[in-house]
């Protein structure tokens, strides 16, 4: 992990932490490059960067602040459940998975509701966005734990739960609601890299030169 006590500082002073990964940056022995940015007035400034060896729920658990339901999530889960082709041809489909996304700008008591309407209006082939969606980023799910003679269910949080994707507040406050910044940057500096996987000594030069700028 590389920081500067001048970044730490405006890491302390900021509400609000945008993070994310990149594959591509990562050195040998390592997953990914992980950053961590802030805003200081107008500015956008990296406070950490860390080369992270392991990609584990637990670990995001400490590091992801600022979740998201975007066009790009749902994207992903049509790929995952096979319905992507349906999506570029109905325009319905579309339509409600666009409804899905939106339940992110809904106050946070009544996403709830706005799932509750989703179901009752449900299109032909959305049943199992809607069901991933729930068990995934709403309710969670439920797995059988126990021995033979003795079997319950167990309830399993949610991945994602609403408090960690919903944006409406930040939206009345006209906040950032998407880590797109850090997504920018990742480009650039994957630029100034030159190339995939660069090795640790020149991924630590170029950090340091990023911190001199």
């Amino acid at each position: 992990m590389f920081a500067t006590n001048i970044e730490l500082s405006l890491l302390a002073e900021s509400d609000t932490w945008y993070s994310d990964g990149n594959f591509s940056l990562a050195p040998e022995f390592f997953i990914q490059l992980y950053v961590i940015r802030v805003q200081k007035k107008s500015v956008f400034v990296t406070a950490i960067y860390c080369k992270c060896e392991k990609l584990k729920k637990p670990h995001y658990d400490k590091w992801v602040f600022l979740s998201f339901v975007s066009v790009d999530s749902t994207h992903r889960i049509l790929q995952k459940i096979s319905l992507e082709t349906i999506y570029k041809e109905d325009s319905e489909f579309r339509k409600y998975c666009g409804m899905i996304d939106s339940l992110a700008f809904l106050p946070l008591d009544k996403v709830l509701d706005g799932l509750t309407r989703l179901k009752e209006n449900i299109p032909p082939h959305a049943e199992n966005l809607l069901f991933y969606f729930y068990y995934y980023y709403v309710n969670g799910t439920y797995r059988l734990v126990g021995t033979a003679s003795f079997l319950r269910l167990r309830k399993i949080p949610s991945i994602f739960p609403p408090s960690t994707w919903n944006v409406h507040e930040l939206t009345l406050k006209d906040r950032h609601h998407t880590n797109n910044t850090t997504e920018g940057w990742n480009n650039r500096f994957s630029k100034l890299c030159c190339h995939k996987h660069p090795t640790i000594w020149n991924l630590i030069k170029k950090i340091k030169r990023k911190f001199l700028k």
